[in-house]
């Protein structure tokens, strides 16, 4: 597959005290080999504190492909102490696919919401809730 693609990252950087932060937004327009459409928009916040090894992280990204539309938006992540192998503390993630866009019938919803330690839980559309344990990630030891 062939994508011609016209894309503009920005990112920006600030440090204030022991907080580094980053922003980032990302504009992509394109057109495959076979001529259809694609496109993406992307805002992210991610800081640092170096004090207390916290990671947070928000924002969100939507992609199209020939009219399907799909919304992925993350809020309140927080990931403390432990590296890219620690469990989240909190946090918010939502996928979206948006009804009548390409050959979508219905809304769909995916949240996951980080509960501290390894807990999370999944939502789907229809409400249905369930409790999931990431057994992979390392839990900050209590001081």
């Amino acid at each position: 597959m062939i994508l011609t693609v016209d894309r503009t990252v920005t990112v920006s950087f600030a440090k204030a005290g022991t907080v580094y932060s980053k922003v980032r937004s990302v504009q992509m327009t394109g057109t495959t080999s076979t001529g259809k459409n694609v496109s993406r928009t992307a805002n992210w916040n991610v800081s640092f504190d170096s004090s207390t090894r916290c990671l947070t992280r928000d924002g969100s990204s939507t992609a199209t492909h020939e009219g399907r539309e799909l919304t992925r938006t993350v809020t309140g992540y927080k990931r403390c102490g432990i590296g890219t192998l620690g469990c989240p503390q909190s946090g918010v993630l939502t996928i979206n696919r948006k009804k009548g866009v390409g050959d979508a019938e219905k809304d769909l919803t995916l949240t996951v919401e980080f509960t501290g330690g390894r807990g999370y839980t999944v939502t789907g559309s229809a409400g249905r809730k369930v409790n999931r344990n990431m057994n992979w990630c390392r839990i900050v030891a209590e001081k």
